[in-house]
């Protein structure tokens, strides 16, 4: 079910892998599903951060970019803003405060994690009636539309004639370990107005919501 509400995008699988490491010639550091579990796991908080400034400001949306470094026995000890296109010091630095006061599992060596995206929208509302699409990116990065496998090109052109018709997406990915294209057809979706729908399952049966509770 689509309606006007708030799109929040966690996309590890867009950041770059390079900023995402261990000390140099370390072994033992946290996983990425290790660092993505924790995140999920806190997407209330999150959630509450941006919400309570769009509260303020209804048309507030945007990205920020944070980082931060995960001693050895799993607690925070910097966080920072990386970039940002939201350009709200209280939402940059509630998001700051949160992951600060994050646990993490103990680990032989620190886990340095250079750049995760928060991307926070506001869906408009969708006719149940719209025209949809779905889409299913593939750990090896093999792209699903509607249920046959496509390249980016064929998902571009269909997400612009999408949005021609004022439709929405129904997205979904492997996990534990992401493709980064997955991020790239997220994006076009967004350059399209699209809205999103996110769903753990292959068959799309179910809703990943805004707290990151997967619902039925």
């Amino acid at each position: 079910m689509f309606g006007t509400g708030l799109f929040l995008f966690i996309a590890l699988s867009s950041a770059p892998l390079a900023l995402f490491h261990q000390d140099a010639g370390a072994v033992g550091s946290l996983s990425k599903e290790a660092v993505y579990q924790v995140v999920r796991s806190h997407f209330g908080a999150i959630k509450s951060c941006y919400e309570t400034q769009r509260a303020r400001n209804p048309k507030l949306q945007g990205a920020v970019d944070l980082g931060w470094d995960v001693e050895k026995d799993g607690h925070v000890s910097r966080a920072r803003v990386v970039d940002s296109t939201m350009n709200d010091k209280n939402v940059e630095n509630c998001l700051v405060a949160e992951v600060t006061v994050w646990r993490f599992a103990v680990a032989p060596e620190r886990t340095v994690v250079g750049r995760f995206p928060f991307v926070f929208k506001n869906a408009p509302s969708v006719p149940p009636d719209a025209p949809k699409v779905t889409i299913w990116v593939s750990r090896a990065g093999v792209i699903e539309l509607n249920g046959k496998q496509a390249d980016l090109a064929a998902v571009k052109a269909a997400l612009a004639d999408l949005g021609n018709r004022k439709g929405a997406v129904v997205y979904g990915q492997d996990q534990p370990e992401p493709h980064p294209i997955g991020g790239r057809v997220v994006e076009l979706a967004r350059q399209n107005g699209l809205p999103l729908r996110m769903s753990s399952r292959r068959d799309f049966s179910d809703v990943i919501g805004p707290d990151g509770k997967v619902r039925p």
